[in-house]
């Protein structure tokens, strides 16, 4: 199906899933220029989450290739885009916030990643997102497991296999 011209939102956000879909296939190039062609059809005016959208993708390829700092970097611009209220924790970006927090994780920055969790976990329980919902709890029973608590790490996983069955997953 052709798309007319007009149509930025909906070509900017197809073009986010391909590349989404090239990253996962490890087809890294083609998941960045299908960003890069998705960021230069939005105009200044365009949707903020089509942005965030766009920054997570190229985060998740950073990511994904293990340039930790990037990633980072990326998926803090991907998480804040468009809150205009400082006090919100969230933009209700989960895909950005979920990869921001497995990025930290990755540092060595289980305080922040955990506390990234515990504001999107909620959030992506009510959406019902299964790839944010299963990274998310795994990443936070390994959070536990590090700090000794293995209890809780198992707990967690039991929680996100109970979720599963609940919602048909």
């Amino acid at each position: 199906v052709a798309l007319p011209a007009e149509a930025t939102f909906a070509r900017g956000f197809l073009e986010v899933v391909l590349a989404n879909l090239a990253m996962i296939a490890g087809r890294y190039h083609e998941a960045l220029r299908l960003v890069d062609a998705a960021r230069s059809r939005q105009p200044e005016h365009s949707s903020s989450f089509n942005f965030a959208l766009s920054e997570a993708a190229e985060g998740a390829v950073d990511l994904t290739q293990g340039h930790l700092r990037k990633a980072i970097a990326r998926l803090r611009l991907a998480v804040s885009a468009g809150t205009v209220d400082t006090s919100r924790a969230t933009n209700g970006n989960a895909m950005a916030g979920v990869l921001l927090a497995e990025a930290l994780y990755e540092a060595d920055q289980c305080e922040q990643a955990e506390r990234l969790l515990a504001v999107y976990i909620p959030l992506i329980c009510r959406v019902g997102i299964p790839d944010q919902l299963i990274s998310a709890h795994v990443i936070m029973a390994r959070i536990a497991l590090d700090q000794g608590d293995g209890d809780r790490a198992q707990q967690l996983l039991t929680d996100l296999e109970h979720i599963g069955h609940r919602a048909g997953l």
